[in-house]
């Protein structure tokens, strides 16, 4: 759950103004001026804080008409004799008209966001709005929340009036997000919820700096602080205790790491050598090597010598991605190769264009340099006073010069358009995996779970191994990779589906979300029963979904399986299909699908076995598919299926996957299974041949052992 305060884009008389014009018109296409269209305020009307303070955001909140489905329940809390928006909307707008003094935003937007996949009561809802804007202090204020259920993940917008109903005055924050977060995480363990981090620094740690956080997040590389703790800091721990040679030993040790220890105003910094600007606290790499602990235990502060100059460091470091977090071999070697020919190219373009505005301003120079030399040497400039002259000539310089520095300005912008910088290796990363690059894509998923950023924000429904599969096409719906690589297919009717390393979820259930999403989990289980969640409503959906579409998947719950099979015997017989017609379809399904599907790699064409195949095939294997025991046999580029369900085949046992063997010999052994069943099904309760004083039939040599 994450909880936020959402700052308004303006200050002081705009209030909301901005963000509910913004909201409205990126909502609604065509909508203008937020306000003017479907919220009851005239143009023009407003005020101090204008229309578009409590009455535009609580308009967007609650729109039922514009904004359709997305607002799945609205609650007005402390507005008194409102019983509908418009009515509290007025309620709020008087409330604030009663308070001229203040001049700031009076309104505060409060959201709340649940993870993907999580969906609480609304009492539960209620009681974490309740708690927070308690924590906040404004349990008395009047306030309009909303459920939006629009997105893959549920969230509560709650706009607060600041102003006090009956004291009108006005409530002040400061560090407010520290006070959301520690409730944030109290209301996650509280309620059951998904924990998420919040930001808060763990007992006896630090809190994180922002750059640091900032850089490994957007550029995958390592900060100068993750280094110094990784590498360096064994040694210049071990260096800063008092018996082990002071300050003198404390600069060896920073040398041979490229490093240097020095004061910097009150502290003390560690830095690296040749790049002053390039530091970080001492007391960020431990508590003990604060200025002040390290002049009680190794004395007064002493420079490095000069000898310490001379040390060759055994490492350095480098901004660069740590090689654990580079994914396969190449993978890295691509992305360099890109960033360094797109640093080229903009650099070579930059210095070409700053190259050309220094000659022309050299000209521009010399060209009135010559001028004002001219005036000068003569004096007189046919009965035009030389001061104006001057004057003039400096005007015209000062017009040249101002237009080609707006020209400057606009070449420089194409530049940047021609040039774009290459993305971080995160987003590098997410690009290529949007692009179909499953190395990519799993470079990106270990690189979130190295770093310790994967975040845990959905109820895995359908749990399944990781595996990098495609589903089959779904009228062009693509993928959107997201920052710790999960994959989030939006279907047409609605339905939301994410594929994560630990399963695939259905976020939002639809008919075409949940045969997507068990098309997916089957091909990445690699036709292994599938374990689905205890939602009823998604067995329902999941189990409607594998019925429907005659999809070739086992269910791990028996129960669940057991239904399914059913429903689908039943669905064959209202349809007039016997068993073997079923299996046959089943067969030809199967044959259609890896014809039109191949699975990667898979360039052979199915169809079933005929009885006029003929040649040496290879054994590929058996398969079970929705109550049809099948056999597969490969000739070339060709794979033939067999029905092998009511004969007992014990031929196929015999062979091990990739042998060869003849078709004759497989056609021979099919007959001799039916006809075997055939003489079984004669019989009918009257006793075998023996018993009719018959002889068996010797065994035909098949050339193989019949057990």
């Amino acid at each position: 759950m994450i909880v936020r305060r959402v700052p308004p884009k303006v200050t002081r008389a705009g209030g909301f103004r901005q963000l509910a014009r913004y909201v409205t018109a990126a909502m609604v296409p065509g909508q203008g001026e937020a306000g003017r269209a479907g919220d009851g305020v005239a143009a023009g009307s407003g005020g101090r804080r204008g229309p578009q303070g409590a009455r535009g955001l609580g308009a967007y909140l609650g729109d039922q008409v514009r904004h359709g489905d997305r607002v799945v329940w609205v609650r007005i809390t402390n507005c008194a004799l409102a019983d509908d928006l418009e009515a509290a909307i007025k309620v709020m707008d008087a409330t604030q008209a009663m308070n001229t003094r203040v001049k700031a935003d009076a309104n505060y937007h409060l959201v709340v966001a649940f993870p993907p996949g999580e969906q609480p009561e609304r009492q539960q809802i209620e009681a974490i709005e309740d708690r927070l804007v308690g924590g906040l202090g404004l349990s008395a204020h009047q306030r309009i929340s909303a459920l939006h259920g629009d997105k893959e993940h549920l969230h509560l917008h709650v706009a607060i009036n600041l102003i006090h109903p009956e004291t009108f005055k006005a409530a002040h924050f400061f560090r407010d997000h520290e006070r959301l977060a520690v409730m944030a995480a109290e209301l996650e363990v509280e309620h059951g919820l998904t924990r998420t981090n919040h930001g808060l620094p763990e007992p006896g740690r630090a809190r994180e700096l922002d750059a640091a956080a900032t850089m490994r997040a957007h550029t995958g590389e390592e900060p100068f602080i993750d280094w110094v703790k990784r590498v360096a800091g064994p040694d210049l721990l071990e260096a800063g205790r008092e018996d082990r040679g002071g300050w003198p030993a404390l600069h060896v040790a920073a040398a041979r790491h490229g490093l240097e220890v020095r004061p910097r105003g009150a502290g003390l910094v560690i830095g690296k050598r040749g790049e002053p600007a390039l530091m970080m606290r001492a007391s960020d790499l431990d508590r003990s090597m604060s200025f002040g602990r390290l002049t009680d235990r190794l004395g007064v502060y002493q420079p490095a010598g000069a000898a310490v100059a001379a040390i060759v460091p055994e490492s350095i470091y480098e901004r660069t991605v740590r090689p654990e977090h580079r994914g396969e071999p190449g993978l890295w070697d691509r992305y360099v190769v890109e960033r360094d020919g797109a640093r080229a190219g903009r650099r070579e373009a930059v210095e070409a264009q700053i190259a050309a505005e220094r000659a022309y301003r050299a000209k521009i120079a010399a060209h009135y340099a010559a001028k004002f030399g001219e005036i000068k040497r003569l004096k007189v400039t046919i009965g035009i006073d030389p001061r104006i002259r001057y004057d003039a000539l400096k005007r015209e310089q000062r017009a040249l010069l101002d237009r080609h520095r707006r020209e400057s300005l606009a070449v420089r912008e194409r530049i940047r358009a021609e040039h774009p910088p290459t993305p971080g290796w995160p987003d590098w990363l997410r690009r290529e995996a949007e692009g179909g690059d499953r190395v990519a894509l799993a470079a990106l998923r270990q690189t979130a779970e190295q770093q310790g950023r994967r975040e845990q924000v959905v109820a895995l429904m359908i749990r399944v191994p990781e595996r990098l599969v495609e589903p089959k096409p779904t009228l062009g719906v693509q993928a959107r990779v997201g920052r710790h690589g999960d994959r989030t297919w939006r279907m047409w009717d609605g339905g939301v589906v994410l594929d994560t390393k630990e399963g695939v979820a259905l976020v939002t259930l639809s008919p075409e979300a949940a045969r997507l999403a068990l098309d997916l989990a089957h091909r990445r289980a690699d036709g292994a029963p599938l374990e689905i969640g205890a939602d009823d409503r998604l067995r329902s959906s999941l189990l409607e979904a594998a019925v429907t579409n005659r999809m070739e998947i086992r269910f791990a719950d028996p129960v669940l399986e057991a239904e399914r099979d059913q429903r689908i015997r039943a669905l064959d017989e209202a349809e007039g299909w016997t068993a073997p017609d079923r299996r046959a379809g089943t067969i030809m399904m199967f044959a259609s699908h890896r014809n039109a599907w191949p699975e990667p790699g898979d360039q052979c064409f199915y169809r079933g076995l005929e009885p006029e195949d003929r040649g040496a095939v290879q054994f590929v294997g058996t398969m079970r598919l929705r109550g049809a025991d099948i056999a597969l046999w490969q000739q070339g580029s060709l794979i033939m299926v067999q029905d092998i369900s009511e004969h007992r085949m014990p031929l196929v046992r015999t062979l091990a996957p990739g042998q060869e063997i003849d078709l004759a010999a497989v056609h021979r052994a099919a007959a001799r299974e039916a006809d075997m069943t055939s003489e079984i099904d004669r019989s009918d309760g009257a006793g075998s041949e023996t018993e009719r004083g018959h002889e068996a039939e010797p065994e035909r040599d098949l050339g193989f052992e019949m057990d």
